[in-house]
């Protein structure tokens, strides 16, 4: 393969995705037929629909771009993370980050020169402000403590209805974990910053309204983006998306939050508030019109976020369940119990579902919100039908607390350096993990019907079954009707 850097036109780049689109190579493969780098495929295809519209009506604009991408990718997003923090920047360093960045990438041919810098604020909309220096308070949100806090609640979410109060936070999910599991002890103390053990985590954004009337679909960050498990698979309950260490970052976090002022404003729905940590994936997102964020007080967490009062304890305890039970049915069938991300993705979707809009609303209670008191135990065990006891036996395993709260340690996003950030870009995030199991190929429409026939007849042969469970599965043989 040859290393020079080759200029392509829009109508090259999209033959090349069309191409890409038809082939099952590996993305690494289908660069080296095409005689370029993967990272080359990797900017054209994250770029598709702005080549596919640019091409789009009679009149076909160029359009502009950076030389180097990658490079300016990378320091704009240092650069957000840098102003976030509270550091100033000023124009020569971040000519001299850029610098660094352009020699770690290995780009000889880049000059950080005053001409160079004005075009990137251009392109990226920063303007320098003098005194511009974001105080303490303003960082951390409106209330600096938790004394604060409860006075001033009450007046920060005025003018809001209770719907349309909102909290989001990311947890760290070891999902293929089992009880029997003998590194269960180490799993508990590691905070997976990377290393194989990220192979076996995922990071998880849940996000509701106050009144668990809306809970959002839920976000999975996983370590690939192309699991063998996904092949034949077009439709997933949860949002998926990949990071080398399967962390949120600051790029996918402004995603989430754009998209869904997007659907706020197709929907004419009414302005939300936003209550998220001061994480350092929750960075300052602009232009949004109808979502306003608060932040909370740092280290305050487990006091004043309604989602750490409870809700990600009941959920784990719904994931965990859910993963006991695949593992003793396979173990039933004499089959190698493993859990797969797409089997973890219907977890995380069914788990979260199942959690009560009353276990919601107590939560935001907990957390100070409406009048609510902050003192007593966390609402975890609100709902008592989770169903451990079956599962476990009537008497105590010692090591069930442990394989509950297993991954409360971990990572979910960190201030990151330069070379994490050219990493991200590079890493194979974008490839497949050759761990998981083949995949199973698309089932035929009268194969699913048979199987609900089956389904159906196993609940008839149960007593006292209520009548829903026969209007579900009507509803799912009419929907396999109508494809």
């Amino acid at each position: 393969m040859s290393n020079s850097r080759k200029s392509f036109s829009i109508a090259e780049k999209i033959e090349i995705i069309q191409d890409y689109d038809k082939t099952q190579l590996k993305q690494k493969d289908f660069a080296a037929s095409k005689n370029i780098t993967p990272s080359t495929l990797r900017s054209i295809l994250k770029r598709r629909n702005e080549f596919t519209s640019a091409t789009e009506g009679k009149d076909r604009k160029k359009i502009r771009t950076a030389k180097h991408d990658q490079l300016e990718t990378v320091l704009k997003v240092w650069f957000t993370q840098a102003r976030s923090s509270n550091i100033p920047v000023s124009g020569p360093i971040l000519r001299g980050k850029a610098q660094e960045i352009a020699q770690f990438l290995g780009i000889s041919d880049f000059n950080a020169s005053t001409g160079w810098l004005d075009r990137f604020k251009n392109r990226h909309s920063i303007i320098y402000r003098k005194n511009c220096r974001v105080p303490k308070a303003a960082a951390a949100g409106p209330l600096g403590s938790v004394s604060d806090w409860k006075e001033q609640l009450s007046s920060v979410t005025e003018g809001y209805e209770p719907t349309e109060i909102y909290n989001a936070a990311e947890f760290g999910l070891f999902f293929k974990l089992m009880p029997a599991d003998e590194s269960l002890a180490t799993y508990k103390t590691e905070r997976c910053r990377g290393g194989e053990l990220s192979k076996d985590r995922l990071t998880v954004l849940v996000c509701t309204n106050s009144t668990g009337s809306d809970k959002r679909k839920p976000l999975v960050i996983g370590k690939y983006a192309k699991p063998r498990c996904f092949d034949n698979v077009k439709t997933l309950p949860c949002i998926y998306a990949s990071q080398s260490r399967a962390w949120m970052t600051s790029v996918q976090f402004s995603t989430w939050l754009h998209d869904w002022d997007k659907e706020l404003e197709a929907r004419k729905k009414p302005n939300i508030l936003l209550f998220v940590d001061n994480c350092a994936a929750h960075l300052k997102v602009d232009h949004l019109n109808h979502i306003k964020i608060i932040y909370f007080p740092p280290k305050t967490n487990s006091e004043l976020q309604p989602l750490d009062r409870g809700v990600k304890t009941v959920f784990r305890q719904g994931y965990r369940r859910r993963a006991v039970q695949l593992y003793l049915q396979e173990m039933a069938a004499s089959k190698k119990p493993k859990v797969t991300v797409l089997d973890a993705i219907h977890f995380v979707h069914a788990s979260w579902r199942d959690i009560k809009p009353a276990t919601i609303e107590n939560c935001f209670k907990k957390a100070g919100f409406f009048g609510g008191s902050q003192s007593g135990s966390q609402a975890t065990q609100v709902e008592s039908e989770m169903g451990w006891e079956t599962l476990v036996g009537e008497g105590s395993v010692p090591e069930l607390d442990m394989f509950l709260d297993v991954d409360n340690n971990l990572v979910t996003s960190e201030i990151t350096s330069h070379e994490s950030l050219v990493e991200d870009n590079l890493s194979h995030a974008e490839e497949e993990d050759e761990d998981e199991p083949a995949p199973r190929s698309a089932p035929k429409s009268a194969e699913v019907v048979d199987a609900l026939k089956l389904i159906r007849h196993f609940f008839t042969c149960i007593p006292n079954v209520e009548d829903d469970v026969f209007d579900k599965i009507s509803y799912l043989e009419n929907s396999i009707f109508q494809k």
